[in-house]
């Protein structure tokens, strides 16, 4: 692959990422106001999985983050390879979490 196209791929995940968080956090804070309250949030079984939720989107974000970071300074070497291996542990991470944030999603709304 071309190092400039894999730097297009990582910038486009990354903002997209970026992106992502800033709605989950607008609409995820709007439902959880208006559903769960501030004393449901701390209520157990459904108000933790919500503040989980929260906190493994923001994990997520920073492995995404980490990983574009560490992709963008190999190519910056121009080392493709070297760029998937570095960035490649956190981007699958990353994936790791989005599937236990499905799960959890689909928790909440059975």
């Amino acid at each position: 692959m071309n190092p400039e196209v894999l730097g297009s791929i990582t910038a486009g995940v990354s903002w997209i990422t970026r992106i992502g968080a800033l709605v989950f956090l607008a609409t995820g804070g709007h439902m959880a106001a208006t559903v769960y309250g501030a004393e449901g949030l701390f209520a157990p079984p459904r108000g933790h999985v919500v503040l989980t939720m929260l906190g493994l989107w923001v994990v997520m974000t920073g492995l995404v983050e980490v990983g574009g970071s560490r992709i963008r300074s190999a190519l910056d070497e121009g080392k493709v390879r070297t760029a998937a291996r570095d960035g490649g542990t956190f981007l699958r991470a990353a994936a790791g979490v989005g599937l236990l944030l499905l799960v959890l999603g689909g928790y909440l709304s059975a």
